[in-house]
């Protein structure tokens, strides 16, 4: 009963914690990371390091950026980049190429590139 006593008031203290955003707030968030995700597959695609590298960290660091939300929210974001990726998917390719290597600017690139040395 101890036990049980000790995870209950964890599993609601964590509930307690979890960030209040809005249902839209978290749907960006969902877009963002399908964009950075399709992103760093084009970058995979083209054989570019410093490009996957730009975009990956970036999908990483937004995935921790989740780790206080509830399940609830998780579960919006999870579908709206889900929904999001398939539309992107449905982009011509060389679209969707420009869109990602336009939003690679030049000091990122050169940033990337100095950590892969």
């Amino acid at each position: 009963m101890k036990i049980f006593t000790i995870f209950v008031f964890l599993f609601t203290s964590f509930l307690a914690q979890a960030k209040q955003v809005s249902d839209e707030q978290l749907k960006i968030t969902g877009r963002a990371l399908a964009n950075y995700q399709i992103c760093a597959n084009v970058a995979q695609r083209h054989q570019d390091q410093a490009m996957f590298n730009y975009y990956s960290d970036i999908h990483f660091d937004s995935l921790q950026a989740g780790k206080m939300l509830s399940i609830r929210q998780v579960q919006i974001i999870f579908d709206e980049q889900q929904q999001t990726a398939v539309k992107l998917a449905a982009i011509d390719k060389s679209s969707l190429t420009g869109l990602c290597i336009s939003r690679f600017d030049a000091l990122s690139r050169k940033m990337q590139e100095q950590k892969l040395q």
